[in-house]
């Protein structure tokens, strides 16, 4: 496991610090002022912590950097010595007008890699809205998540720590690529607004890129997880799964996670109810319940006996 200092506590910093906490690492989040509510709020949430920069950088083994890129230059001084750090940076190069600030023969990972002398910069998690970093499966395919960067090392953290949220990471090659990465941004959004709705997602298909075996070779399964946890717990396991070519669902019960709905709604009901509409269409499938989820499962065996051959 890691120990992972972010460097921005909004939408970004924020959904990677509550995927990686789920994934078992340690997040501390470095700021300026400790008292904010919007942080005391985050730490409650993830069980992170907060600490000034500089306490929070000397300890992490990657730095992530979730602030405007106008911020960037203010944290580069804070710091004198940034060699040998690893950096993955997140930040969006965004002027007047919704426009490309920095781009075609630059672009901004290349900016501040200049700016933090002897850092190990790896570009990725910009092409994507913060929805994605809590939802990064899609009917039961993982949205693709491109990093970038020249330090091979560097860039094996930055994929396991792109695969521990649930994406299929994709090496876009050197830092320079970032100059093509970074405006893919402002497709997600121009997308988005196409489309009406923030819950899309980048995927290659097809070539050796893809670590999806499409080929199906067992039942449909279906995740269900614990108390006090979320779907997004179930991220290795159903990645393991899907390379193998299981259709694998994770469900995210009402309460937990990402869901937001109130204690005083929650009930066996409810959660039953949950899992039954994530099911998928198509044959019995295998229900894998993890702590508590092992009640739910069967009482929605109970409900729906011809749709579920196996629990575990």
């Amino acid at each position: 496991m890691m120990k992972i200092a972010i460097i921005g506590a909004g939408n970004i910093g924020g959904g990677l610090g509550r995927a990686w906490v789920r994934s078992g690492h340690t997040v501390t989040f470095a700021a300026r002022t400790l008292e904010d509510p919007d942080l005391a709020a985050l730490l409650r949430d993830t069980g992170a912590v907060a600490k000034p920069l500089s306490e929070a950088r000397g300890a992490a083994d990657v730095i992530v950097l979730a602030v405007p890129f106008g911020a960037v230059p203010a944290v580069a001084q804070a710091l004198p010595n940034w060699t040998g750090k690893l950096v993955i940076d997140c930040t969006n190069a965004v002027g007047p007008g919704f426009s490309l600030l920095v781009g075609h023969t630059d672009s901004a990972a290349e900016v501040n890699a200049r700016l933090l002398p002897g850092a190990r910069v790896v570009k990725s998690f910009t092409a994507q809205g913060a929805e994605n970093l809590a939802h990064p499966v899609y009917d039961g395919v993982p949205a693709t998540n491109f990093y970038c960067g020249d330090d091979a090392a560097a860039k094996d953290v930055v994929r396991g720590l792109i695969a521990d949220i649930g994406f299929e990471p994709m090496d876009l090659g050197g830092l320079v690529a970032a100059r093509y990465l970074e405006p893919m941004t402002f497709v997600w959004f121009a997308a988005s607004r196409a489309l009406g709705s923030r819950q899309i997602a980048f995927k290659i298909l097809g070539g050796a890129a893809s670590t999806v075996n499409t080929k199906k070779t067992g039942p449909s399964i279906v995740l269900v997880h614990g108390a006090w946890m979320g779907a997004a717990s179930w991220s290795k396991v159903a990645t393991n799964l899907r390379t193998r070519g299981f259709t694998v669902t994770t469900v995210e019960l009402p309460g937990h996670g990402a869901d937001q709905t109130p204690a005083e709604a929650l009930s066996l009901t409810s959660y039953v109810d949950a899992i039954v509409d994530a099911l998928p269409s198509e044959g019995p499938v295998v229900l894998v319940g993890h702590s508590m989820a092992g009640i739910v499962i069967s009482a929605v065996a109970e409900r729906v006996p011809d749709r579920v051959s196996t629990l575990v």
